[in-house]
């Protein structure tokens, strides 16, 4: 997994020039629903939650 100055853990050789960043909704156990902000490298499809 190479490191990338985005934060994402892409796989080795990925170029990463395009990283997209979008919400998902998380349910959290108090019944409520949480915007949850996730990156994801579209060149090798590896995707993280942001924090």
């Amino acid at each position: 997994m190479a490191e990338k100055n985005d934060g994402l853990r892409h796989r080795e050789g990925c170029p990463a020039k395009r990283v997209e960043t979008y919400e998902v909704e998380r349910h959290s156990p108090h019944h409520s629903v949480d915007q949850v902000p996730v990156k994801r490298c579209v060149d090798c499809g590896v995707q993280e939650v942001s924090r």
